[in-house]
């Protein structure tokens, strides 16, 4: 545990990094305003933890690739002593990403080696639901929403949307991929991992890691579990690495997925010209406006730790050698610099796909293919068979997770608007 009274200056009294990007009518009285001038500031992470975050879009970019900065904190040598967050024997609410032996936590030809693993299972012609799938499956929960006067956007569209993109690449049965989600949830909201309750929600994790490692073991089918265990058996990964590689596939698939979708749509219900945008049926505009959602709506509010292996000047800012930085996507993908009217949903920016909700450099995430296409068929199968889809509750009273996750615990919904009007077809 990190003492108050041990904290150096600037973190005395930094603020926690936490700034969700829905801009609805009163954005500036209840949220965190975008810096005036994008900078570097000292921070406090889930936890505690005393960081710098890069909130300026050209700084993030440059930051993630700077090679002064690593994710793999075995390439910083030894910390030097009092460095303030107690790392590498402290822990936090989000050591797994940083700390574990996954691709996250390493770099180079290490952090090469382990991506190519997996990479295949990640593209177009890998193993997974393919488009027409996804459409399918899309269509047939939404026709499940539009038969009920009331839903919640996580648990009846999310959740089950994850739960199939689980079951593809990890080859799992329906049942236990949708106990897979529930876990992996609860484990990222659960908070400290020190904590009874973060304990307990960490270790059913766990349990469903080597309970997937298992099911490759039964199995000759292709999927990236199955890859895994046999780099594994070839001498290609070590155990703890195989199952840490499982579960960052599990965080990276589940809570992406079961943010961005929530978070869009509550964006686009209080906005009449997006949902009309989505219905279209025009595919250059629809992908427009589904990358300004995703600019919006980045699943994590920033990047993994990475930490300075000598001291450096960030953005005018001096970083000591050991301190950990982080990118701020929020922050960065709010630069009015970069996206004048940041909050505005604008699908003519001449550069849409420009934002940093998927990372940047070598870290760029896996998935970020799959993602776009599943946001894209969500928001458009939703909106088409239901325009007048509007929230049951106030979305500035809706509960958010304010750690490392964007989650949105639920999103209560009225799926024919709230004055009851029918659908439009």
């Amino acid at each position: 545990m990190i003492l108050q009274e041990s904290l150096s200056a600037p973190w005395l009294h930094a603020p926690s990094l936490y700034c969700p990007a829905v801009p609805a009518q009163d954005f500036a009285e209840r949220y965190p305003e975008p810096p005036a001038r994008p900078g570097v500031m000292a921070v406090r992470l889930a936890g505690g933890l005393p960081a710098w975050a890069v909130t300026g879009h050209a700084a993030v970019q440059a930051m993630l690739t700077d090679p002064r900065l690593v994710n793999d904190m075995t390439m910083v040598g030894t910390l030097p002593t009092g460095t303030p967050h107690g790392l590498p024997h402290a822990r936090y609410p989000e050591s797994f990403l940083s700390t574990e032996p996954q691709l996250l936590a390493r770099d180079g030809a290490e952090h090469r080696r382990m991506r190519r693993i997996v990479s295949p299972y990640f593209q177009a012609t890998g193993a997974g639901l393919d488009e027409a799938e996804l459409e399918g499956l899309t269509a047939d929960l939404v026709e499940a929403l539009a038969q009920r006067p009331q839903a919640d956007l996580v648990a009846d569209l999310a959740v089950p949307l994850a739960a199939a993109g689980v079951s593809a690449v990890l080859g799992l049965t329906p049942e236990r991929a949708t106990a897979v989600v529930r876990a992996t949830t609860a484990a990222g909201l659960a908070g400290h991992p020190d904590t009874p309750h973060g304990r307990a929600a960490n270790q059913a994790f766990v349990l469903r890691v080597v309970q997937i490692v298992a099911a490759a073991r039964r199995t000759r089918r292709d999927n990236a579990a199955r890859a895994l265990l046999t780099a594994h058996d070839e001498g290609r990964l070590t155990g703890p690495q195989t199952a840490a590689m499982v579960g960052l596939l599990l965080v990276g698939m589940v809570e992406s997925l079961t943010t961005v979708i929530p978070t869009a749509a509550l964006i686009a219900m209080q906005r009449p010209e997006v949902r009309t945008a989505l219905r279209s049926g025009d595919a250059a505009r629809t992908d427009a406006v589904v990358e300004e959602l995703l600019r919006l709506s980045a699943p994590f509010h920033h990047s993994a730790w990475r930490m300075a292996r000598e001291p450096l000047v960030l953005d005018g800012t001096r970083i000591a050698a050991g301190d950990v930085v982080v990118a701020s996507f929020l922050h960065a993908n709010l630069d009015a610099r970069r996206w004048p009217q940041p909050t505005e949903v604008c699908p003519a920016r001449p550069t849409p796909r420009g934002h940093l909700s998927f990372g940047h450099g070598a870290h760029y995430c896996l998935g970020a293919a799959r993602g776009r296409t599943q946001t894209r068929i969500a928001l458009t199968r939703l909106f088409t068979r239901l325009p007048h889809l509007a929230p049951a509750a106030d979305p500035a009273e809706l509960s958010w997770h304010r750690g490392g996750l964007r989650h949105l615990h639920s999103l209560p919904v009225h799926t024919t608007g709230p004055a009851g009007r029918g659908d439009v077809h």
